[in-house]
């Protein structure tokens, strides 16, 4: 599978730390640990939203978080800790979402309420209509 960005987590700007991410057309994957070794993954799809924080600490290395959002039960809240350029790789992931999503045939729930809102109200029954919900 094609990797479109790979980059670990960093200690003091250098990427030395056991913990790797990864991104490909489809998922967004973290493999972490020595000894132990734990995959994880999200699924570009699944993915809602993308928050970037970067601490005080990690501004002077050009790094920062990334928080991925997602609808995935196992991993509403996916942590990218310390990677390079934040920003760049935070549009990427959005971009390869997108492409993802349609991919799929995907719909948000924020477009369907945005389609919504150019709908009529649904048209009152004839006849009196008593709280059991029938007519005369």
């Amino acid at each position: 599978m094609d990797i479109l960005w790979q980059d670990r987590k960093r200690i003091l700007g250098m990427p030395i730390s056991f913990t790797k991410y990864t991104l490909t057309p489809r998922l967004v994957t973290q493999q972490k640990g020595l000894f132990t070794t734990v995959h994880d993954q999200v699924q570009l799809f699944r993915i809602t939203d993308v928050r970037v924080v970067r601490t005080l600490w990690q501004k002077p290395f050009g790094c920062g978080t990334l928080i991925l959002f997602s609808s995935d039960q196992s991993h509403p809240q996916f942590h990218i800790h310390w990677i390079k350029d934040p920003l760049k790789i935070k549009d990427m992931i959005m971009d390869q979402v997108a492409l993802e999503r349609r991919r799929n045939r995907v719909i948000s729930n924020d477009m369907l309420l945005q389609g919504a809102e150019g709908l009529e109200e649904c048209p009152e029954p004839d006849g009196d209509v008593d709280a059991a919900g029938e007519g005369e």
